[in-house]
């Protein structure tokens, strides 16, 4: 599992490994048991491999059909690392399986449908490949999946309806791909939602308010896409876990709506980029817990000048303030 690396003047050979804490072992491939390994964890009674943790560590190539006969793996985490070729099928084999991680490598081709089988399985995370094709239903067929990342790829198409039966599901990150089409107001069925990002993937048509339902939906971000219409008034009706809620780059219209300030956990809110009119709400000045607000490029007037009185709260004030706003203590003015 370690490629060739090079430290100082020496040069390690394939049977070396330099971890992400950049300690170096000389375990891989040598005759002692596989158990001791860098990146390898085994049940101390079976001896049989549990966990492969091998992260950041410069492995290449292609993954061997000799993983489908760990059929104890529980954990195969081999993110950023430079590994490519299509993604294994065999993954029915390995039933005890609870986490994939295979992000930031160089995977292509479709994401097999037999994914879908392990029925323990919990996290995959695919993101940041060039995987296409589309997101297989089967890939919910047990309904255990709780992290879905598959954002950064070429996936396209219309997402399964098995996806909005997975009721387990707490983070959906699929944003960064080429889908299209409008936002489902299915994702309302999530009811233990906590994470929803479905940035710059084409989607177009309005913003559903049955996304607000979720009443533990924390983040939320459709930045970068083509969703018109107002902000749903829905958003106001409970949601008091809402953390992050990013908006930006849109077509969204109409008024900003002083019923903001009924979000009392909001620490993020970006509105930019959109065709947002008249003024801001000094309700705005309630928001305690917030500390980056982003209004630049709308068509926004008036004054924020009643959050200057704790401008020492904000990371990023952004607005307009160069014509249109009078903000003296915006930490941007656009």
């Amino acid at each position: 599992f370690c490629a060739r690396k090079k430290l100082a003047s020496s040069s390690l050979t394939s049977a070396d490994c330099i971890g992400s804490d950049g300690v170096v072992s000389y375990r891989h491939l040598s005759g002692t048991s596989e158990c001791n390994w860098y990146g390898i964890v085994c049940d101390e009674e079976l001896l049989v491999i549990t966990d492969i943790s091998i992260v950041g560590n410069g492995l290449s190539g292609e993954l061997h059909d000799e993983l489908a006969e760990l059929t104890y793996l529980k954990v195969l985490n081999l993110s950023r690392n430079n590994i490519e070729g299509r993604l294994p099928s065999y993954f029915d084999k390995t039933h005890d399986l609870r986490e994939i991680n295979l992000a930031s490598n160089a995977f292509t081709g479709v994401i097999p449908s037999s994914l879908g089988i392990p029925n323990k399985l919990r996290t995959v995370a695919f993101n940041q490949n060039s995987l296409t094709g589309t997101i297989p239903g089967e890939l919910f067929m047990s309904r255990t999946i709780r992290n879905l990342l598959l954002n950064g790829n070429n996936l396209e198409g219309d997402l399964p309806m098995e996806l909005f039966e997975n009721t387990s599901l707490q983070q959906l990150h699929i944003g960064e791909n080429k889908f299209g089409g409008t936002i489902s107001p299915l994702f309302g069925k999530l009811r233990k939602l906590q994470a929803l990002f479905l940035p710059q993937s084409a989607f177009t048509g309005t913003l559903p308010g049955s996304i607000f339902s979720l009443s533990e939906l924390a983040y939320l971000s459709i930045e970068g896409n083509h969703i018109e219409g107002e902000i749903p008034v829905e958003l106001f009706d409970g949601n008091v876990s809402l953390l992050f809620l990013d908006l930006e780059n849109n077509q969204l219209g109409g008024s900003i709506s002083s019923r903001f300030s009924e979000l009392t956990q909001l620490d993020f809110l970006a509105l930019n980029g959109n065709f947002l009119t008249g003024t801001i709400p000094t309700s705005f000045e309630e928001l305690s817990s917030l500390s980056n607000l982003r209004l630049q490029k709308n068509a926004l007037h008036g004054s924020i000048e009643f959050l200057c009185a704790r401008h020492n709260e904000f990371n990023s004030l952004e607005a307009d303030c160069k014509e249109e706003i009078s903000c003296s203590c915006c930490t941007t003015c656009h």
